[in-house]
């Protein structure tokens, strides 16, 4: 028989605390995560682990539970209750990230899940840092009533304060339907996996309505959402998608009224005929003699910008305009680019859409544009 701890001791108060924390790693027991593992996908702790840097998670609420009695769920009450919040490093700079857990209920929101998820939101716009959520939720918990949908609001009230303020950057790692879709289509930037679905209505649901039968992956798959521009990045794996995460919170200040991180480059001294390199006279041979002719708009600016520092944005949508992040001389810089490979380069309706969704995100961060005629 294992000894509890003495509670009337600070020795075994800590003891107990550091029992409890330790059941909140593995809230469903040590062997509820190896199905997902065994599917090449990674647990709501591990994305978060991957997307940080090393030893710089602080867990916020670990300890939570739903306070629910209702269907007899006073005898399930898993920690965390189904999400992990929390903040830490990328690069050294501060992000808070929350990431859900569709091994407790499928992900489900209920009213404790909803309050760690507000407390988070609090805590990423009173210190000015971007916030990452990392979304595989099956929506409402229906089994905690209308709160849940009053949670939901709430939530959605603190993105719409926070637009324009932090970044807000979702990671779409599983099937995420219902009310649970809302949240990552409000953010800056979405990144969806291949495996990953976001939809609202499910496909049990169509086939009643419709008579129709269709999959998660038709309703709202990484495709269909790369497609139509809802989706800006699409990664084969989960750790592919928080690389992604990382790579493009590098272009971004933490906030507002910061400046985006300058990387280590050479700075050009002097008038610009002396500093005219052999690099740059490959733009005389890109850029073709007939105006008729097509080229493509992606080798002008990788000979304009620095090295391999292009990170296109949207690439699947409206392909006749370019837009992305890039460096030059260090800074973080916007690009917009009409692509001649693409309908001549002409802009549509949805070209227009594009650019001006990725101008205002430039606007809002402080990000210098710079447009490619």
């Amino acid at each position: 028989m294992t000894n509890k701890p003495d509670l009337k001791t600070t020795a075994g108060k800590i003891e107990d605390l550091d029992r409890r924390l330790t059941e909140s790693v593995h809230p469903l027991g040590d062997g509820a995560d190896d199905a997902g593992q065994d599917a090449g996908q990674l647990t709501a702790r591990t994305r978060i682990d991957a997307l940080l840097d090393a030893d710089s998670f602080v867990e916020t609420d670990a300890l939570a539970r739903h306070r629910s009695v209702d269907f007899n769920r006073e005898h399930d009450k898993p920690l965390t209750d189904g999400v992990v919040t929390g903040y830490g490093t990328i690069d050294g700079r501060k992000v808070c990230v929350f990431s859900q857990d569709e091994t407790i209920f499928d992900g489900t929101l209920g009213e404790v899940y909803g309050e760690k998820v507000i407390k988070l939101y609090d805590l990423a716009l009173k210190t000015g840092v971007p916030i990452v959520g990392i979304h595989a939720s099956a929506g409402p918990r229906v089994e905690e009533g209308i709160v849940t949908l009053g949670m939901y609001g709430r939530i959605m009230a603190r993105a719409t304060s926070a637009s324009g303020l932090i970044p807000q950057v979702s990671i779409v790692v599983g099937d995420t339907e219902g009310m649970a879709s809302f949240l990552p289509g409000w953010s800056d930037i979405v990144i969806m996996t291949t495996q990953s679905a976001l939809h609202q209505a499910r496909p049990s649901a169509v086939a009643q309505v419709f008579g129709e039968e269709v999959t998660a992956a038709e309703l709202g798959g990484a495709a269909v959402h790369a497609d139509n521009g809802t989706a800006q990045l699409v990664a084969e794996t989960d750790e592919l998608a928080l690389v992604m995460a990382r790579d493009v919170l590098g272009y971004l200040p933490v906030n507002n009224r910061a400046e985006a991180p300058r990387t280590e480059a050479d700075i050009m001294a002097g008038s610009i005929a002396e500093n005219i390199s052999e690099d740059d006279k490959k733009l005389l041979s890109i850029i073709p003699d007939e105006d008729s002719s097509a080229y493509d708009m992606r080798e002008v600016i990788d000979n304009i910008v620095d090295e391999a520092s292009f990170f296109e944005i949207s690439g699947s949508f409206a392909d006749n305009v370019l837009t992305g992040f890039a460096r030059i001389e260090g800074r973080s810089v916007g690009i917009v680019a009409n692509q001649p490979l693409a309908g001549a380069g002409a802009i549509d309706s949805a070209a227009a859409e594009k650019a001006a969704r990725f101008i205002r995100t430039c606007d809002a961060f402080n990000t210098p544009v710079v447009t490619f005629v």
